[in-house]
């Protein structure tokens, strides 16, 4: 068997599948129960699929690779979450070698079930979304749907007061003429009166300069 010939994907499927293999012999030697032998096998299954080209290369698999590998992924983190949950104070004992050991096998099968999802989704779109819409709904039906936000209505700005218009000025009203005062009135009439004999006695001597017709 020559590990450089595989490719990243296979290389790290066979990296957390002996996760999953170790942390399963920890479980079935610390007593974990059935579900620690069931994941180990799950594991050992992976391992075996990703190198049977390889080991026997003659064989030919019942379904496609990213199908069964999707599958014991599947089966085999189940079954180590079955077994911590079968025994929670020794999957939290971290004081413990072996708790922290089969804690560790948990992590790797659950992430090999996670990048085995991700392949199948590439392999089969079709399969990957009818399962996708069958889990989705369940989720969607226990979370209460949020309330609608609606925003508030925004207020219409007020108008402007209307700015007081100034009264127009009064036009200014001409003073009335004062009347003439009766000095003024008597001067210019004696002026008048003075003016009339000069004018008769120009009209006299015109009258005498003139020569008597011949």
């Amino acid at each position: 068997m020559d590990f450089n010939k595989l490719s990243d994907g296979d290389k790290r499927y066979v990296l957390l599948a002996a996760g999953v293999i170790f942390g399963g012999l920890v479980g079935v030697t610390d007593g974990w129960g059935a579900f620690a032998t069931i994941g180990l096998l799950a594991g050992i299954g992976v391992a075996g699929v990703i190198l049977q080209p390889q080991l026997m290369p003659t064989m030919k698999l019942p379904v496609a690779k990213a199908q069964l590998v999707f599958g014991l992924a599947v089966v085999a983190a189940g079954s180590f979450v079955l077994a911590g949950l079968s025994f929670m104070t020794g999957l939290f004992d971290f004081t413990s070698i072996m708790s922290i050991l089969f804690d560790l096998g948990l992590i790797a099968s659950l992430v090999l079930a996670w990048f085995a999802w991700l392949d199948f989704k590439v392999a089969n779109p079709e399969v990957a979304a009818r399962i996708a819409a069958a889990t989705r709904p369940a989720a969607d039906d226990a979370a209460p749907a949020p309330a609608p936000i609606t925003a508030a209505p925004t207020p219409m700005p007020a108008a402007p007061e209307p700015e007081p218009v100034a009264a127009p000025e009064p036009e200014p009203v001409a003073a009335p003429v004062a009347a003439m005062e009766p000095e003024t009135a008597q001067e210019m009439t004696e002026t008048a009166a003075a003016n009339e004999p000069a004018a008769a006695d120009d009209a006299s001597d015109a009258s005498a300069e003139k020569p008597a017709g011949g």
